[in-house]
């Protein structure tokens, strides 16, 4: 099983409410993205800018697995998104340079777990921010028999599903995945990542009316 690493509690978000509750002034779209960015209307944001307002962009967190010829593995992943449900496609996002690029390309199948919000030490694990290797994080009784890539048996969500296409993008590839199984838990809690941090969210029922 997984050892406990102890890590910290994340801290819990602002309310929206706080943002700015000084400020009553109303200003034009050219003012306010002075103000916010620093720099003149209509000049592109720097790098540090630019991941500064995608740390802002709350994202489900997710182990994508593979196996096959060119080997398993596993990476933490927050770039996933839904493309269609005709036929069920899947995008991922994946820096380039990873070791792992190439494994997920060349084998071709996947699995994206999405996490349950009481994982978040396997996050660490397979964001490569700990010393255990590869190959014993798959020796944990954590993960389903008889699939054909790793399946994690408590993940919130599983998607299996079939690479189609491989889209270069700057320092990452966009690995497009046609769904072919899906499992979903009712009883989980999601993790997410917010602000460079871990956040838990609890299930709420629908309401009606």
């Amino acid at each position: 099983m997984a050892r406990s690493l102890n890590l910290p509690v994340a801290a819990s978000p602002r309310s929206v409410a706080e943002f700015d509750s000084a400020r009553r002034t109303v200003v034009s779209a050219p003012e306010k993205e002075q103000a916010v960015t620093g720099r003149e209307p209509g000049q592109p944001p720097s790098q540090d800018e630019f991941r500064e307002a995608m740390a802002h962009l709350a994202a489900a967190v997710n182990i994508m697995t593979t196996d096959g010829p060119s080997g398993r593995c596993g990476v933490t992943v927050s770039a996933v998104c839904s493309v269609t449900d005709d036929p069920p496609t899947v995008l991922v996002c994946l820096n380039r340079k990873s070791a792992m690029h190439d494994v997920f390309k060349a084998n071709g199948r996947v699995c994206v777990n999405v996490l349950d919000g009481d994982q978040q030490e396997l996050a660490m694990h397979f964001a490569g921010v700990t010393n255990v290797s590869m190959a014993e994080r798959f020796t944990w009784d954590i993960w389903d028999p008889g699939q054909q890539v790793p399946v994690l048996r408590d993940a919130l969500v599983t998607v299996i599903g079939v690479v189609k296409d491989c889209k270069p993008m700057g320092s990452h590839s966009v690995l497009f995945v046609e769904i072919e199984q899906v499992r979903t838990r009712r009883d989980g809690r999601s993790l997410v990542h917010f602000n460079r941090s871990f956040h838990r969210l609890d299930s709420v029922a629908p309401t009606t009316g």
